[in-house]
């Protein structure tokens, strides 16, 4: 034991020999800190995976099958997925007005109902939709409806019925007429005469 202490008092420099063992020490902390930063490195050099690839990953447990044709020219597959996509799933509608026709009154039928409704036939699978106003014998136009029109208590007589149809989406615009006779329904009381005395 007393070797030991005359051979640590001995020593010309005690601080060289602490710093020696503290650096030993600090290897291991470096070699680790070393193999993280060339793992983290590592990683970053990898592809990145598709988004798409990792959620079919997640929800099969099956790899996607590649057809022979997408093996071959995997761009042609990557085309028709693209048109795919690029295709509208509903055609937009014409922006015209389309056929429209007065169904009813028929051109200088005699009319008696009341209420008289208009009965108008307009196709609304292609085209865009429509709506309307009407006059009759050149009074003032009445409002845009898409609702049925119905007239009510009309005067009798000779009419010419307009019907205006227009688009929503575009100002394309028709017009259509329509002469008709107009009867009303409503029988009128006969005037009875007083009956006279042929004796007097």
């Amino acid at each position: 034991m007393e070797t030991i202490k005359t051979w640590y008092k001995n020593l010309p420099d005690k601080k060289v020999y602490v710093e020696l063992i503290t650096a030993i020490l600090t290897i291991p902390v470096l070699i680790t800190v070393f193999l993280t930063n060339v793992n983290n490195l590592k990683k970053t050099n990898q592809p990145t995976k598709n988004p798409q690839e990792k959620v079919l990953s997640a929800n099969s447990t099956q790899a996607p099958s590649i057809t022979p044709e997408e093996k071959i020219n995997p761009s042609a597959s990557q085309t028709s997925q693209t048109k795919e996509t690029v295709t509208p799933t509903k055609e937009e509608c014409k922006k015209l007005v389309g056929p429209v026709e007065i169904i009813f009154p028929k051109e200088n039928e005699i009319v008696i109902k009341n209420p008289l409704c208009l009965d108008i036939s307009y196709r609304k699978e292609e085209y865009c939709p429509v709506v309307w106003s009407y006059r009759i014998n050149g009074t003032s136009w009445s409002d845009y409806t898409d609702k049925s029109i119905c007239l009510y208590n009309l005067e009798a007589g000779e009419k010419q019925l307009e019907l205006r149809v227009k688009s929503i989406v575009s100002e394309d615009e028709t017009v259509l007429r329509r002469n008709f006779i107009y009867q009303s329904n409503i029988a009128t009381p006969s005037v009875t005469q007083p009956a006279t005395d042929s004796a007097n």
